[in-house]
């Protein structure tokens, strides 16, 4: 939200029509003193006047300073949309319909009990460890302390070299 004008627009209105109005061409300074407002402010006032009745070619109209404000707003938009966008293809998508490069079109068939086997767990099938092997790559979590064998040293430490190694 922009900040509040400081003076009425009739107020700016009316000063630079008094300027352009007068002859000889009173002294700026004099004026604003008469009108109560900032000499540099009523100088840019009537610049602008200028500017947009196409006397002076070396500001912009305020029809063109609208139309900047509001190209650069759309501009800083896009920006971070695009940034948004590359930031999320950074990241590969979590599944596909189309096979990557070397892989198959077919899926695999389901394994009994639809749960995705572990790779590495062949040995363990049906043991304690497999299932919290299993669930610990499935779930992305600490498995619970009952899934840890006795022989592990530390049932407190979720991160074992058994559990690391299998991922």
């Amino acid at each position: 939200m922009p900040a509040p004008r400081k003076y009425p627009l009739e107020l700016r209105e009316r000063a630079v029509r008094m300027y352009r109005a007068s002859e000889p061409k009173p002294v700026i300074r004099r004026l604003a003193e008469e009108l109560g407002v900032h000499h540099e402010a009523l100088r840019n006032w009537i610049r602008q006047a200028e500017a947009d009745a196409g006397e002076r070619e070396d500001l912009l109209t305020t029809a063109e300073r609208e139309e900047l404000v509001a190209l650069r707003k759309e501009n800083a938009q896009l920006k971070r949309a695009n940034e948004v966008l590359r930031t999320a293809s950074a990241f590969p998508p979590r599944s596909s319909t189309r096979p990557g490069p070397g892989k198959s079109a077919h899926r695999r068939a389901p394994t009994p009990g639809g749960r995705a086997r572990t790779p590495g767990t062949a040995d363990m099938v049906g043991t304690r460890a497999a299932r919290c092997v299993t669930a610990f790559v499935s779930v992305r979590h600490a498995p619970s302390r009952n899934c840890f064998p006795p022989s592990w040293p530390s049932k407190d430490r979720w991160s074992a070299p058994a559990v690391t190694g299998l991922v």
